[in-house]
């Protein structure tokens, strides 16, 4: 992909990878925590009877993050009805493919009830555990493929980023992750706005940026 020089650009990439997606069929799969229990299986049987059925031009398969509901491992996000298949296994695979992927149909048996004899619940936003959340930071979790610049930029990554470059000063952006409350993902959770301010004043006119990628202490990984 060629860098892009200004906020224009970027919006017209976003709308541009946005529109190219259409009315096909993306399966997106739980990739972290359900492969525990075979998602990379349940994923390479749905690539084969992708091609195997002739459906290439219909559907395809995305290895997304956590759809946050772990007891229906493996999990599945059908886009773009919003179809949530729980359970999934790569005996699945064949059926899913012939009757959402091909016939616009829904599995019955792979959707959430809330016991035996209960009405099936085919929409992820219908589920109850869903239904009453409001994503923010998450929202794209279990949606956007991590591996993939474009399907980021197709979910509208990188606006704020390309806006504060362009738009705000230095001090401004500082005052705004200060306002916002964020802190370091730390023991201590310390301010990131006053991180950024101390960075900002200090003596010197090169700075270095020094990134402590380690999680391994613990209790540290805060949300």
């Amino acid at each position: 992909m060629k860098p892009l020089k200004s906020v224009d650009q970027l919006n017209s990439l976003q709308a541009k990878l946005a529109r190219a997606a259409g009315d096909e069929v993306v399966i997106r799969v739980c990739s972290t925590g359900c492969r525990a229990l075979g998602a990379l299986d349940v994923c390479d049987a749905l690539e084969r009877e992708i091609a195997s059925q002739g459906a290439a031009d219909q559907g395809r398969v995305v290895r997304v993050g956590c759809h946050g509901m772990c007891a229906a491992a493996v999990a599945v996000l059908i886009d773009p009805k919003g179809l949530f298949y729980q359970r999934v296994t790569a005996d699945d695979a064949a059926e899913i493919v012939s009757k959402t992927v091909i016939a616009g149909e829904t599995v019955q048996r792979l959707c959430w009830s809330a016991g035996k004899g209960q009405p099936k619940v085919p929409l992820q936003k219908d589920v109850p555990f869903y239904k009453n959340q409001t994503r923010r930071v998450l929202r794209n979790c279990g949606v956007v493929d991590p591996r993939s610049l474009e399907d980021a930029l197709a979910h509208g990554a990188y606006s704020t980023a390309a806006r504060a470059i362009s738009e705000m000063s230095p001090d401004e952006i500082i005052a705004e992750v200060s306002a916002s409350g964020l802190r370091g993902r730390g023991g201590a959770g310390f301010p990131t706005g006053r991180k950024w301010q101390f960075t900002r004043g200090a003596a010197g006119d090169t700075k270095y940026i020094i990134c402590n990628a380690d999680e391994g202490d613990p209790g540290a990984f805060m949300d």
